[in-house]
């Protein structure tokens, strides 16, 4: 069991850090802007905020991750966010397109193989055919010739024991 455990601490599947991966979209945040109005941004969200108590030394001192709970949160530039998604979204949609457009080509490599091997084993079954239908028709023709070879030896045995009993 411990054997386990370890194997599955190991497993990037079952890692409590997150990967990285190279396809991942990343947003950088974009500036904050100050609006002019200290309740403009809360009251288009209908969050009515109160207005900046601290002063810019005491939110100096403030350390890095740490928020004062009684001043309003910077505004955020919406619109060079959206900017940002809807480059990133491009920059992922050409690279969709180009996939799109060489997994087409591939398609019609695999279409064009794969119509070459049908026409290909078709024409190979058809002489394997071809060949059945030769041998079999050799088979009865040289079962023919028996037949009539041993109709041939029954009538001189026939005539010979007519010349016998009528002598």
């Amino acid at each position: 069991m411990a054997s386990r455990r370890s194997s599955i601490e190991n497993d990037p599947v079952f890692s409590s850090t997150p990967r990285k991966r190279s396809h991942d979209m990343t947003i950088e945040p974009g500036p904050r802007t100050q609006s002019s109005s200290p309740t403009s941004q809360g009251t288009q969200r209908g969050i009515r905020t109160a207005s900046p108590t601290r002063t810019d030394q005491q939110s100096d001192q403030l350390e890095d991750g740490d928020f004062d709970p009684d001043e309003p949160l910077p505004g955020l530039d919406w619109t060079d966010l959206e900017t940002r998604y809807h480059q990133a979204m491009e920059k992922h949609n050409q690279e969709e397109l180009k996939l799109q457009q060489d997994f087409d080509a591939l398609t019609k490599y695999f279409q064009a193989w794969t119509s070459t091997t049908t026409h290909h084993e078709t024409d190979r079954s058809f002489a394997r055919y071809k060949t059945r239908v030769a041998f079999t028709k050799h088979t009865e023709e040289e079962g023919e010739q028996k037949r009539q070879h041993y109709q041939k030896v029954v009538q001189a045995l026939q005539s010979a024991l007519d010349l016998l009993n009528g002598s």
